[in-house]
Formats: C-alpha cells, structure tokens, sequence
C-alpha cells in the first residue's frame, strides 16, 4: 500500500507528513466498518497537526467531516467522545502501528 511506504518514509524523514498519512489510510479503509478506528486516527492525526502547526487541507476537510459524522452517527456522543480522546493520547508510534495494523507494509517493516 502506497500510503504504508509514505507514512514509514515520513516517520524516518520529515514527520510533517504523518497526519495526511494517517488521514488516508484510514478514510480508504471502509471507515463505516471501523467507526472507533476512523475517530481514534482522525484524532491522533488532528494531535500531530496542532503539534506540527500544519491545518487540514480545505480541499481534504469534505471528506474529513463526512468521515467523522458518519463516525458520530454509528457511535453516538460517548463513544465518539472516547474514542476521539483516545486517539489524541496516542503516540506517535502507537498511531503509526494502528494505521498499517493488517496492511502489507506491516508485516514487512522492521
């Protein structure tokens, strides 16, 4: 998977571009299938980006907020509140190694 390869070459070269990463994979991934991973993600992502200063696209924010509202909708406010917080205390590691969790970049890196 080509977001796989970008996101372990942004982690060992220039981290800025770790939350677009995690945003992709995780909006191709049928986000309706996986509610809490696609809030966890989107979360540790929106994380690194107030941490690096670098906003969400505009072009990229429809999908985005379609994402997170379908996401709201299937889990209703606690969950969606948990999970969200959840994803924004991961670090930078944990939300890497959850993105590629089941891709076939994982079970070949190091």
């Amino acid at each position: 998977m080509l977001l796989g390869e970008s996101l372990k070459l942004f982690y060992e070269r220039q981290p800025s571009g770790i939350a677009s990463c995690l945003e992709g994979m995780t909006a191709i991934r049928e986000p309706e299938e996986r509610p809490r991973q696609v809030v966890r993600l989107f979360g540790a992502a929106a994380a690194i980006r107030a941490i690096v200063g670098i906003p969400l696209f505009p072009e990229e924010r429809i999908a985005y907020d379609r994402a997170l509202a379908a996401a709201r909708v299937q889990l209703g406010e606690a969950a969606y509140a948990a999970a969200w917080a959840a994803g924004q205390a991961l670090t930078l590691e944990q939300a890497i190694a959850e993105a590629l969790a089941g891709s076939a970049i994982a079970d070949r890196s190091t």
